[in-house]
C-alpha cells in the first residue's frame, strides 16, 4: 500500500478515503512509522470456508474449534475471505507494538438502519 501526504488538502483526503473505502481487498494503515501501528482488513463470510471449516470442527471431534475459540483471528482467516472495507462484515486489526508484539482484534461491523427509527 502506498503512502500519500493529504496534509492539510480536505477534499484529496475524502477522495482517498472514498477510493480507499471501495478498493477490492484493502489493508488500511494507521500510525505508519509509530511506535503502536494499527493495520485494518476488511472480511465478508465465505460460504465454502466456513462449510469445510465445520466439516473440520466435526472430524476433529470439536477440537478444531478449541484451537479457534483461543485464537479467533484464526477463526475469521478460515471462514472469511478478504474485501473492501465498504462491503466488510467483520474486521481484523492487527496492532504492532515496536515490532516485538502484535496483538489481533476480531471486531464485527453493525449497520443500522435509520428506517426503522
Amino acid at each position: 500500500m502506498k503512502m500519500v501526504n493529504l496534509n492539510g488538502d480536505l477534499k484529496k483526503q475524502n477522495e482517498y478515503l472514498d477510493q480507499l473505502l471501495r478498493a477490492p481487498k484493502t489493508t488500511s494503515i494507521l500510525h505508519q512509522g509509530s511506535p503502536e501501528e494499527l493495520e485494518i482488513t476488511g472480511y465478508v463470510r465465505s460460504k465454502w470456508k466456513t462449510f469445510f471449516t465445520w466439516i473440520g470442527i466435526t472430524l476433529t471431534l470439536g477440537i478444531l474449534r478449541l484451537v479457534l475459540y483461543w485464537y479467533p483471528h484464526w477463526l475469521l482467516l478460515a471462514t472469511h475471505s478478504p474485501s473492501a472495507l465498504e462491503q466488510a462484515e467483520k474486521l481484523l486489526v492487527r496492532q504492532n507494538f515496536q515490532g516485538n508484539h502484535t496483538i489481533y482484534y476480531v471486531k464485527t461491523i453493525n449497520t443500522l438502519d435509520w428506517t426503522y427509527f
